[in-house]
């Protein structure tokens, strides 16, 4: 049986900013119908051929997913992919024709119905995030939304006298297993559940636990926190990436805004994971701006939260030729301000100085924030590439575990690991031979920013690979 999601209701939920409207272009009809495979099948049509865009996302204001149509028509099919059951889903749509004139509707909204599922789930990774001297947090992944049970004990795993559960369904789940003996030995037995009833097992042995008890972290800490300087390579024009640490697994997010008292916009980091080390990209930022940012933890291992003080950076000043992009190799055919090897990278055309066709060449859109490909922000992810959807990520991580799995054996790796090796995956476009080298041996095989196609050529992967 497929799965299948049924859309319950479509609404109209008015913002205080009416939609944009063109002289003579206007929206049609707008359905969602019932779909296979947790993705809604949306039809609208414009009375003239446009291109589109529909954004989407559980939240009104954040509508950061999207699905574009690249061809000039009346009729229009968008596939909303990944979506979850009993969920509540707002979107809009953007439009433009082909003299540029550009539409948008209301943000509306649609609720999912129960997903009828008959696959078997399956334990995908699975990480231990800490070990205290009487608390151990574990963490893993499941391709589909269980329920959790974990068993642990000092014996074999035939005989574990002491169990937890986690009754929400969901494919992320983490446990702080507590009240344990320091300097331990541990084995732990997983079992997955969904809906149906359909398990998977995940065994765990000899986990040893530590010195340190609960009494030794009266205090969350935060530390390490970089970038420290105001050259960092880690601050660009309109981005920053910040890494930091914290003594205790927790969840974190950094507030931040261009006034000290006006800290409106938030960033979770890790994708609103908990963990000790933490990455947080902030994007879409003005050139040349003093920001100010808090740091804040919360309901991290024993319940401890804390934060920062505020702290303040300084976007670099955008350059006097816009869109200039710094590579090996400064080639531009079509003289757009961006190098041909960049191009290639994002996927504009480097013989085409508009490769949307919308009046403003690919280094103008880029340098200012916006998408070249077609309508919209370019909301870089990894690899200078927008995020894909969440469904083709897990299709994608699972196909990667089970390569590594062929060549390696077992896999172990913390979770922040795993989630560095999948977007090399994913969107570095990184083979997973190269991935699996870079696991047996340090890393030098795979680079967190530049992409497979310009790293194989780097002196340090052509030592590496081999070994």
């Amino acid at each position: 049986m497929k799965n299948i999601v049924k859309i319950l209701v479509i609404t109209c939920l008015m913002l205080s900013a009416l939609p944009t409207q063109a002289i003579g272009l206007y929206f049609g009809d707008i359905t969602i119908n019932d779909t296979d495979n947790s993705t809604a099948k949306m039809h609208w049509n414009t009375n003239q051929p446009t291109v589109g865009t529909v954004y989407f996302g559980t939240d009104p204001n954040n509508l950061y997913r999207y699905i574009s149509t690249n061809t000039y028509n009346r009729n229009h099919t968008s596939y909303l992919t990944g979506l979850e059951e009993k969920t509540t889903y707002y979107y809009k749509i953007v439009a433009r024709n082909q003299s540029n004139q550009q539409i948008e509707t209301f943000v509306k909204n649609f609720k999912t119905d129960k997903i009828i599922d008959d696959s078997e789930p399956e334990i995908i990774t699975t990480s231990i995030l800490q070990t205290t001297g009487d608390a151990i947090a574990l963490y893993f992944e499941t391709n589909k939304p269980t329920k959790a049970l974990f068993q642990y004990g000092l014996s074999s795993a035939d005989n574990l006298n002491k169990s937890k559960r986690l009754h929400r369904y969901t494919t992320r789940h983490l446990v702080y297993i507590s009240g344990l003996e320091t300097m331990t030995r541990y084995n732990i037995k997983i079992t997955a559940e969904d809906k149906n009833g359909a398990k998977d097992y995940h065994i765990m042995n000899d986990i040893r636990t530590s010195t340190k008890t609960k009494r030794d972290y009266s205090q969350m800490t935060i530390d390490n926190i970089r970038p420290i300087g105001p050259n960092s390579d880690m601050i660009s024009i309109n981005s920053i990436d910040f890494t930091y640490y914290t003594n205790l697994v927790t969840e974190s997010y950094i507030q931040y805004g261009t006034a000290p008292n006006k800290l409106k916009s938030r960033v979770y980091a890790n994708d609103g994971l908990q963990a000790i080390g933490h990455e947080a990209t902030l994007t879409n930022l003005k050139p040349n701006t003093t920001y100010y940012y808090k740091i804040y933890t919360k309901n991290g291992l024993y319940r401890r939260s804390t934060k920062t003080e505020i702290q303040t950076f300084t976007t670099r000043p955008a350059p006097h030729v816009l869109g200039l992009v710094i590579t090996s190799d400064q080639a531009d055919n079509d003289n757009d301000g961006l190098s041909n090897n960049y191009e290639l990278s994002i996927g504009t055309d480097p013989n085409n100085r508009d490769t949307d066709g919308d009046g403003y060449n690919d280094g103008l859109e880029i340098d200012n924030g916006y998408n070249p490909l077609g309508p919209g922000k370019y909301n870089i992810f990894k690899y200078n590439k927008p995020r894909s959807s969440s469904s083709y990520e897990m299709e994608k991580s699972i196909e990667l575990k089970e390569g590594l799995e062929n060549i390696l054996g077992n896999l172990n790796l913390r979770t922040q690991d795993w989630f560095t090796v999948v977007n090399a995956y994913v969107y570095g476009e990184y083979p997973i031979e190269a991935i699996a080298q870079s696991i047996k041996h340090g890393g030098k095989t795979v680079h967190p920013t530049i992409a497979w196609d310009f790293w194989q050529k780097a002196k340090d992967y052509i030592n590496y690979i081999n070994l």
